[in-house]
């Protein structure tokens, strides 16, 4: 049986020490808004700071991706400012990512606001 090869992996080798401390710190969030805030299910909403977001890696999904995991339905009912998604590795590390494809939310420069709202699917 052939093993299904990831994206995410390549992808979390790539990054630099900021880009890794971004995203193992807004993972490390993200779980401890989960546990406290009592989410259940798949999806967390949490706010985050903006720049911290922008330094996550960028993960682009295909349309077909984007269906299968529900996106749609949570872009409708909770309207965040962009999504991402949490991977666990074999450590039980939690590691934050930006989702990016077509009808997805792209994260817009407002210099008044410091925070925005990201749907993580965990």
């Amino acid at each position: 049986m052939a093993l299904e090869r990831s994206p995410i992996i390549p992808l979390l080798a790539g990054l630099s020490p900021k880009q890794r401390s971004h995203c193992l710190s807004a993972g490390t969030m993200v779980r401890r808004q989960q546990a406290f805030g009592q989410w259940t299910g798949n999806l967390v909403i949490a706010t985050l700071n903006r720049q911290d977001i922008l330094d996550l890696p960028d993960l682009t999904i295909t349309r077909k991706a984007i269906q299968s995991m529900g996106i749609p339905k949570i872009l409708t009912a909770h309207h965040p400012d962009i999504c991402g998604m949490i991977y666990d590795d074999q450590d039980r590390v939690s590691w934050c990512i930006r989702l990016s494809g077509p009808g997805l939310p792209v994260l817009q420069v407002d210099m008044f606001k410091s925070h925005a709202s990201m749907a993580v699917l965990v």
